[in-house]
């Protein structure tokens, strides 16, 4: 076995783990906006992407007023004496004008675009208050560690992303649910990973095993299953017509995803007879369009 299907489903399970960790401190850290301090990639960047990227973005093609939101350099620069966004002053600032003018042929976004909510817009004032600083994106930040929050049902933390879980329960007001049986865990695990319901005598086999690491090693088994290849080659799936050479994605992406698809496809026939089948036919396609072309 080559090592890149003998690493792959580790790669993944650790990429699973890392996305759930930044989204268990993006849900705690959702709601420290209100009265807490305002960063630009959390509390701003998702306002401008949803309302106001698609017009004053990176797209050059369909941008307006040459006006990018998304750099500050832009964003500050003053056009015609009015600055968009004026750092500490949100009365002066052209941004704040607009998404609040009650006349709609110049209020922003357009009536035709869904409009910021009074949440929004407070947002946005303290944030060009207190400087309107931009940050890179959070991909390009190297991460910090981060002070686990304070919470009350200490006792129900067994790792430190249980803070964080439980920082955002207790600010809903909500309680934690019951810890799954067994039976229920590994139903969960076994439709996660696989895609498929545990055997009768796996079920039995994990609600018996009084190791302490019995969760662990399940995970281990469902990890090394072929099952679990066949289930998230369904990603590779919706990759398989990106071939080399096409315009349809980014070139950083085509050949990586490509390179996937056909690794995946090793371990489905089902997966690499639909890959072949699509190349096939793309290749016959091409056939017929170099024929017109000759004509």
């Amino acid at each position: 076995m080559c090592d890149y299907d003998r690493h792959m489903p580790r790669t993944l399970a650790v990429v699973c783990l890392f996305l759930l960790l930044a989204w268990c401190v993006s849900v705690s850290e959702a709601h420290a906006a209100p009265d807490g301090e305002i960063r630009f990639n959390r509390d701003i960047r998702p306002i401008l992407a949803d309302h106001c990227f698609r017009c004053h973005g990176a797209d050059a093609g369909s941008r307006q007023a040459e006006l990018r939101l998304d750099e500050r350099e832009s964003a500050l620069a003053e056009r015609d004496g009015v600055r968009i966004v004026a750092p500490g002053d949100p009365d002066a600032s052209e941004l704040m004008r607009r998404v609040v003018a009650a006349d709609d042929a110049e209020r922003m976004p357009p009536a035709d675009h869904p409009r910021l909510s009074q949440a929004q817009v407070d947002v946005l004032r303290r944030w060009i208050a207190a400087g309107a600083e931009y940050e890179s994106h959070w991909a390009f930040i190297a991460p910090q560690p981060t002070a686990l929050p304070l919470v009350r049902q200490r006792d129900w933390l067994q790792n430190p992303v249980d803070a964080f879980i439980m920082s955002g329960i207790e600010q809903h007001g909500l309680h934690p649910s019951a810890e799954a049986d067994r039976a229920t865990l590994i139903r969960r695990l076994s439709l996660d990973l696989t895609g498929l319901s545990p055997t009768p005598a796996a079920v039995d086999a994990f609600i018996t095993d009084e190791s302490p690491d019995a969760c662990e090693q399940l995970v281990e088994r469902l990890l090394a299953s072929p099952r679990y290849g066949e289930r998230w080659s369904l990603m590779a799936a919706k990759l398989r017509r990106h071939r080399v050479g096409s315009s349809e994605v980014p070139r950083f992406l085509r050949i990586p995803n490509r390179r996937k698809a056909v690794a995946f496809a090793h371990r489905s026939p089902r997966m690499g007879f639909s890959i072949r089948s699509t190349e096939n036919q793309r290749s016959m396609q091409d056939g017929q369009q170099q024929t017109a072309a000759d004509h």
